[in-house]
């Protein structure tokens, strides 16, 4: 008899849970994205960037959806979220068609706009983009010579503004056997008035005793338009006013202002190959005829986590150079780069 209550209340407890787990749906973790026409997207919200609401399904991942056709939305996990005046916060979106709320890693909830949102991430975003490069440069123009180059590159991107610092430094070996060093400082600031139009106030020093510049600031405002601005694609293109004064090797010196205008453009390719394009033109004021132009053509290839091969091809052309220079400068760089996001 002992033995046939302890079965029967085995088989008691089986049965129950048969029950339960034919019964009870077991609760699947997702986000869900309810879009302004009815319809209900489950799955992964990956981020919010530039407009576009990322989010992966079981259909298929990466899928982009207008921020403008979402009426409400709930995550499952804390998202890194930042607003339009560039407050962050890390929390869950609770919303509804009725009200938005996020709930912080306290528990807090927290009542806000849709519009108030500019874009968010499950990872911590970063800003920072660092570029360091070990380079062979190849000059030939006014004077040949062979350069061991080193060269930075420090850029912090927000939703509102841009700022750059970069600078670069190369011993050469000309072809009459002295030894001449060349660089250069960039520090350059960007200020988004709207979505497309910034302004921009930047400040540059060169030596460059290969072409015999003892000393050259340039320095001056310009405003300029985003034509494209993504992750894969970038194009803008701004004019300015620039007070440039230059000392040469020869005593000589001169000081004005002049006119800017500059054309930047790159893209990357799904391989991550990259490929850029600066172009510069500077022209005087007084003499239309007195004007350099600056073409510098980039293209990058992975190798290896952050390290890649960069090719460069930097032309110079000075309309009105110094007596005895040539108005050509041609610079052939080849270098191994590293980047990295902090």
């Amino acid at each position: 008899m002992p033995d046939t209550n302890r079965e029967s209340v085995f088989l008691g407890f089986s049965c129950i849970i048969t029950v339960l787990l034919i019964f009870i749906p077991a609760r699947v973790s997702a986000d869900t994205v309810f879009l302004s026409n009815g319809d209900i997207i489950s799955g992964t919200v990956i981020e919010l960037s530039k407009g576009q609401l990322t989010i992966d399904t079981e259909y298929g991942k990466g899928i982009s959806i207008d921020w403008k056709r979402v009426a409400a939305m709930e995550t499952e996990a804390l998202l890194f979220i930042e607003f339009q005046d560039e407050e962050k916060i890390r929390a869950k979106i609770m919303a509804t068609r009725e009200a938005w709320r996020l709930e912080d890693e306290a528990g807090a909830v927290h009542p806000v706009t849709k519009d108030d949102i500019q874009r968010f991430s499950r990872k911590r975003p970063k800003y920072w983009t660092l570029e360091f490069d070990l380079a062979y440069q190849l000059t030939s123009g006014n004077t040949k010579s062979d350069d061991f180059r080193i060269a930075f590159d420090v850029k912090k991107k927000r939703p509102q503004y841009e700022l750059i610092f970069a600078g670069s430094y190369a011993r050469a070996a000309t072809q009459e056997e002295v030894s001449a060093d060349r660089w250069d400082l960039l520090f350059k600031y960007d200020h988004l008035m709207t979505q497309k139009i910034y302004r921009r106030g930047f400040f540059f020093f060169e030596r460059d005793r290969v072409r015999e510049i003892k000393r050259r600031f340039q320095t001056g405002p310009a405003i300029g338009y985003k034509f494209y601005d993504s992750d894969t694609m970038g194009m803008s293109s701004d004019i300015g006013t620039l007070r440039e004064e230059t000392r040469y090797e020869s005593g000589a010196s001169d000081s004005e202002f002049k006119g800017l205008w500059n054309i930047d453009f790159f893209y990357v390719f799904p391989s991550d190959m990259k490929i850029e394009e600066a172009f510069r033109w500077i022209q005087g004021f007084d003499n239309r005829q007195d004007y350099e132009i600056t073409s510098e053509t980039s293209g990058s290839v992975p190798i290896t986590g952050g390290f890649f091969l960069k090719a460069s091809v930097i032309e110079r052309y000075d309309n009105q150079p110094e007596p005895d220079l040539k108005k050509n400068d041609v610079t052939f760089i080849l270098s191994l780069s590293y980047r990295t996001n902090f």
